[in-house]
């Protein structure tokens, strides 16, 4: 059973500013060997930040729509009750057809995250301008952030992921069902491997697996 949690205390976290090291940095804008570097997250990250924060109460959805965006549903139990905010996220022009879904999917998540304040900070940073790196077509040197958009004392902790026994497991129940497709399974759960299967997901991934969506069955031949 889930204890909810008050609303303002969940809120709170979830907006809290990440660590340094979790902050990606993109060039945005390029002009000689400098660039506008834009910040952004992780969608591991954010999912570890609705793990720390919310456990097990926590759930997303997701649509590919038509034109190849995707749209996701974050809920949240807050005071007893499920609430559902919204985003789209649009694909990748990478060539292959599964990254660009992932790639829509993933930027679906970080837009509907930010609804409920995670990372929404981000965009209050001040422009800057710092070397780039043409050959590799990234930044050279990392923006420094400002105190007020460092982590406090008060910083949710990483959570912690399943156990050797339980990643058996999870491997043991994928394994006995060949209709479900590992790739969609991983990436519903935003992972890359089952031993980096959050803790708190354990029970979710299981229910999955004993009890597959159509989302991450294989497709028909």
């Amino acid at each position: 059973m889930t204890i909810a949690k008050p609303q303002s205390d969940i809120l709170k976290a979830l907006s809290a500013p990440f660590k340094p090291e979790q902050v990606r940095w993109k060039p945005q804008t390029v002009k000689g060997n400098l660039c506008l570097a834009v910040a952004y997250l992780d969608a591991r990250a954010i999912m570890a930040r609705l793990d720390a924060v919310c456990g097990t109460g926590w759930q997303d959805a997701f649509e590919v729509l038509p034109d190849g965006s995707a749209l996701c549903g974050l809920t949240l139990l807050l005071e007893g009750q499920w609430v559902t905010r919204s985003d789209v996220g649009s694909p990748s022009e990478q060539p292959d057809e599964g990254d660009r879904r992932k790639a829509a999917i993933s930027d679906a998540l970080k837009r509907a995250a930010v609804k409920w304040g995670i990372g929404r900070y981000l965009y209050e940073l001040p422009k800057q301008w710092v070397e780039y790196d043409a050959a590799r077509k990234s930044i050279a040197t990392a923006p420094q952030l400002p105190t007020w958009a460092l982590p406090g004392k008060d910083q949710p902790a990483a959570p912690a992921v399943v156990t050797h026994e339980q990643a058996k497991e999870l491997q043991r129940l994928l394994q006995g069902n060949r209709s479900i497709d590992p790739a969609k399974f991983l990436t519903r759960f935003h992972v890359n491997r089952l031993s980096e299967m959050p803790a708190a997901r354990y029970a979710d991934a299981v229910e999955l697996l004993t009890k597959p969506t159509a989302a991450i069955l294989r497709e028909a031949a």
